[in-house]
């Protein structure tokens, strides 16, 4: 299972995705492949911040 998520770590598809992905690599008891996901879902989960945030600017401005 390992093998075939690795390609996957920085996908972000949906959080039930995320989970089992996670799931994989704690099951493995790799913790280089943990580390690397968590990492990749702390980016992941800023971007998506700042595109809501951006979202909601634009959003605001074309109100007025």
């Amino acid at each position: 299972m390992l093998d075939a998520s690795v390609s996957h770590i920085n996908d972000h598809l949906s959080t039930f995705y995320d989970a089992h992905l996670l799931m994989a690599y704690l099951g493995a008891n790799s913790s280089q492949h943990v580390d690397e996901f968590l990492e990749s879902l702390q980016q992941y989960m800023r971007y998506a911040g700042m595109l809501v945030y951006c979202l909601v600017i634009i959003g605001d401005l074309r109100l007025h």
